[in-house]
């Protein structure tokens, strides 16, 4: 086996031991990102999405983004993040009804990223 494959699937395995899902089709459950500094990432779900730029300046961290509600289901869209140099986290605003969209940008200290997960709640 070679190392690139060993590299691969120890990243493969702290990924699935954190808890973070990377997104690729639409579900129900939140989904999420962990994103370096630089990064633009989007999340789907089965009624909402997201599109985020994470940018790290002067200590802080900031994802800018926004976050669409795609279903009538009485469910709102959110967008939340972890900011782990200080373990707190933030919240956009909530979109609903269907077809609302919410800018945000949440700002935390830090210098290396966050994690970002998209989610529906009611």
């Amino acid at each position: 086996m070679s190392a690139r494959r060993v590299l691969t699937g120890a990243a493969l395995a702290a990924t699935v031991a954190a808890g973070v899902l990377i997104p690729t089709t639409a579900s129900a459950a939140p989904t999420g990102v962990t994103g370096a500094c630089g990064t633009t990432n989007a999340a789907y779900t089965s009624g909402a999405e997201a599109h985020w730029t994470i940018q790290c300046s002067g200590g802080n961290v900031s994802v800018t983004g926004w976050v669409k509600d795609t279903d009538a289901d009485g469910q709102c869209a959110q967008v939340y993040a972890y900011f782990p140099y200080t373990g707190n986290w933030k919240y956009s605003a909530r979109a609903c009804p269907k077809g609302d969209v919410k800018e945000f940008t949440l700002t935390d200290q830090g210098s290396t990223g966050a994690n970002v997960y998209l989610r529906e709640i009611g």
